[in-house]
C-alpha cells in the first residue's frame, strides 16, 4: 500500500515526466501582457501625435490633446489584453505539437524551438518573425475597431472636440473670426468637424508603424524598434 508520501512523490514524478503539450493559461496570459507592456511606449507616443495634430487641425492650443483622446485611450487599453491574447493562441498558435498519429513530439518540441505552428512556447519562439507581426496587426485592428465612425469611442472623441471647439467660439453661427482667414477650422460645420477628426485617426496605422521602425520588404526586418525577439523568447521559454 502506498504511504501519502510516496504518492505524492509518484505524482511529482508522473508531473515531471510527463510534457506540457500546450502553451497553458499562465503561459498565454504572460506572452500577452509582455506584449502589451512592450508596445506601452510605442502607442503612448502614437496617441500624443494624434492628441496634437487634433489640437493643431482644430486650432485647439489651450487643450491638452491627451484629454481628447481619452475615450480612445481608456477604451483601447480596456480592450487590448484580451484582443492580443485572441489574436495569438485561439487564432494562430493553439493545439498539440504531438504528430496525433504517432503521439510523438517532434524536434524541440514543446521546447526550445518546435517548427511545427502550435500552442506551446517552442514554437512560439520558432516562429516569433510571425508571432511578433501578428500582435502589431493586432494592435492596429483593435484600434481601428474601437474608433470607426460607428463607435461610441468616435462619437464620445468628436463630442470632446466640438465642445472644446464651442467652448472657443470655433464652431457654430458666433465665429471669433472669418472663415475665410482660417480655413482649417474656423467656419467648419459639424460634418466637416467629423469627416476631419476621422481622417486625423486613420492616421494611426501609418504612425505606429513609424514609431516601430517601418515596414520592410522583408517581413523579418520589419518595424526593428518593436521587436524585442531575444528578451520575449527567453521570456516564453521559462513556462513549461
Amino acid at each position: 500500500m502506498l504511504t501519502v508520501l510516496s504518492l505524492v512523490v509518484l505524482i511529482h514524478s508522473l508531473a515531471l515526466i510527463c510534457p506540457v503539450l500546450s502553451c497553458e493559461e499562465d503561459c498565454m496570459d504572460g506572452v500577452t501582457a509582455a506584449f502589451f507592456g512592450n508596445y506601452s511606449s510605442p502607442l503612448q507616443r502614437v496617441f500624443r501625435q494624434l492628441g496634437t495634430e487634433i489640437s493643431e487641425k482644430f486650432l485647439l492650443d489651450s487643450e491638452d490633446p491627451k484629454y481628447l483622446l481619452e475615450p480612445i485611450n481608456k477604451t483601447f487599453y480596456f480592450t487590448a489584453h484580451n484582443f492580443y491574447r485572441n489574436a495569438i493562441f485561439p487564432s494562430h498558435f493553439h493545439g498539440k505539437c504531438q504528430n496525433p498519429a504517432t503521439g510523438v513530439n517532434p524536434s524541440g518540441c514543446p521546447n526550445p524551438s518546435c517548427p511545427v505552428v502550435c500552442g506551446t512556447p517552442g514554437s512560439l519562439a520558432y516562429h516569433y518573425s510571425d508571432l511578433r507581426i501578428i500582435v502589431h496587426n493586432a494592435t492596429k485592428v483593435n484600434y481601428e475597431q474601437i474608433t470607426r465612425p460607428s463607435s461610441l469611442v468616435f462619437s464620445q472623441t468628436l463630442s470632446l472636440v466640438q465642445r472644446a471647439m464651442k467652448s472657443n467660439h470655433l464652431l457654430g453661427p458666433n465665429l471669433r473670426f472669418p472663415s475665410i482667414n482660417y480655413p482649417r477650422a474656423f467656419g467648419m460645420d459639424e460634418n466637416s468637424v467629423n469627416r476631419t477628426l476621422s481622417n486625423i485617426l486613420r492616421g494611426f496605422s501609418d504612425l505606429l508603424d513609424g514609431q516601430c521602425g517601418g515596414y520592410q520588404s522583408d517581413p523579418v526586418s520589419s518595424f526593428p524598434l518593436c521587436n524585442w525577439r531575444r528578451d520575449m523568447i527567453a521570456y516564453m521559454l521559462t513556462f513549461p
